[in-house]
């Protein structure tokens, strides 16, 4: 087996269907023979998908978490079940373009990307401009910059400072870490060194998992080949700023300090928490946000 599909579904049996007819459609269509599986777990929605999405996927193999404990819990109770060699974890508002796991098996499969535990393609909304797939590690010059000097750098910003960044150009390139919507581990070393930390209840479990590999000399790869659509916030009623949703923020915003505290110590969380709250206040200024939703996101961010 050489993937192995797993995702996560909450309420989005609609989006899970859709994301299904993508992922058959185009997997192995490149690569005949290609043997790959595919997983879902339910976190404990309100309705079964099984029954509704049974008789179009039979192939699908459906798991049930007793509670929702998180996005990065609900993959690991799929993880021990399944038999491909490679991971490709895929969010339910993601809809392959193209024979993704087959083209990013292929690369891992590569000699010059044997130290590549990590791997994603390119996001593109729905108007097929690209999304963020990609991004640098949270540092204290990232939160600095992001201030003010990330508009008189543009460039250089996006390039070694932004935790989030939108592919723009064909070039394959080694990241800090690659979007949790869909991306590829191996599954050797999941085994090896641990799979998602489960103190993370959704936000930054993808990114921890990169730092976590890239402390043992592993890397991550955007291969921009691979073309994902990513409705970004579908399956996390994240959604538009404009509408604005306090408990996906909170959880942001927890995640981001958990964040800081697991890989630099409680004393930079203590430094990044101002300048993360300066940066979104002027964030929120710009958009227009509105008073009463200033207000919550000073609180929350302050209590993280």
């Amino acid at each position: 087996m050489e993937v192995s599909f797993i995702l996560v579904n909450f309420n989005t049996t609609a989006l899970l269907a859709k994301c299904l007819q993508a992922l058959y459609q185009f997997t192995g269509t490149t690569a005949p023979g290609f043997l790959f599986e595919v997983w879902v777990v339910d976190n404990a929605s309100s309705q079964d998908p099984q029954p509704i999405l049974a008789a179009e996927f039979p192939q699908v193999n459906f798991l049930y978490a007793p509670k929702n404990n998180g996005f990065g819990a609900a993959n690991n109770l799929a993880i021990p079940l399944a038999k491909g060699k490679y991971m490709f974890f895929l969010n339910p508002d993601a809809f392959l373009q193209n024979d993704a796991a087959a083209i990013l098996a292929a690369k891992m499969n590569a000699p010059e990307f044997e130290y590549c535990g990590i791997c994603g393609g390119e996001l593109l909304n729905e108007q097929g401009i690209p999304n963020q797939c990609f991004g640098n590690f949270p540092t204290l010059a990232g939160a600095i910059a992001a201030l003010g000097f990330k508009f008189l750098m543009p460039n250089y910003y996006r390039k070694h400072l932004a935790t989030g960044v939108a592919n723009y150009n064909a070039l394959d390139k080694k990241v800090d870490y690659v979007s949790g919507a869909a991306f590829m581990v191996r599954k050797n070393l999941i085994e090896q060194y641990g799979g998602f930390d489960e103190a993370f209840f959704l936000f930054f479990e993808e990114t921890e998992w990169a730092w976590r590999l890239k402390q043992q000399g592993w890397y991550c790869m955007i291969f921009p080949e691979v073309k994902i659509t990513h409705l970004e916030g579908g399956s996390t009623e994240l959604g538009s700023y404009k509408l604005f949703n306090e408990r996906t923020f909170r959880l942001f915003a927890q995640s981001r300090q958990l964040f800081y505290k697991k890989t630099s110590g409680v004393f930079f969380a203590a430094i990044m928490k101002p300048l993360d709250l300066l940066a979104d206040i002027m964030q929120c200024l710009y958009r227009r946000e509105g008073a009463g939703v200033l207000y919550k996101k000073c609180s929350i961010l302050w209590k993280a």
